[in-house]
């Protein structure tokens, strides 16, 4: 063999070996995101509640979905779950995700518990509810002030 066939060869390890390392990499990142995955579950379960958006939400969260990471844990909390409009899209934007790459397991994951625990659909009924009640606690507000005591009935 003359130089250059040993100088190519190397080289080809040398990449291979670069391109091995990555992968083992991307491995370890999936799996990290993996365990993340119950910590995420509790968060929905327990209504989103900012107080159980723990780091490992924030960590879940910017590495899948295409979520751009921000600065603060809490600034992606309240742009992606600060009122329940937002909490909605960003879960229907999720449901639609075509999961992929070494996170991809990770996101079915989440894809199907979303689904199959209905979250969005119980989300919508309750935003529904809420503003039912608000708007008649204001037309009973309305009509005490304003003497019409049959609005409302």
């Amino acid at each position: 063999m003359n130089i250059k066939t040993l100088e190519l060869k190397r080289t080809e390890l040398a990449k291979n070996s670069k391109a091995k390392i990555t992968h083992l990499r991307n491995i370890a990142h999936s799996e990290e995101l993996g365990k993340a995955v119950p910590a995420f579950k509790r968060f929905v379960l327990g209504r989103f509640e900012e107080a159980k958006f723990p780091s490992q939400c924030y960590f879940l969260l910017r590495n899948t979905f295409g979520h751009v990471a921000h600065h603060s844990k809490e600034s992606f909390y309240i742009c992606r779950f600060g009122i329940p409009e937002v909490t909605i899209g960003t879960l229907e934007r999720m449901i639609r995700w075509v999961p992929c790459g070494y996170n991809k397991f990770v996101e079915e994951e989440i894809i199907e518990f979303l689904d199959t625990s209905r979250v969005i659909q119980r989300l919508k009924e309750l935003l529904i509810k809420e503003q039912l009640t608000s708007e008649e606690a204001l037309v009973k507000k309305f009509a005490s002030k304003y003497g019409y005591e049959k609005i409302g009935q």
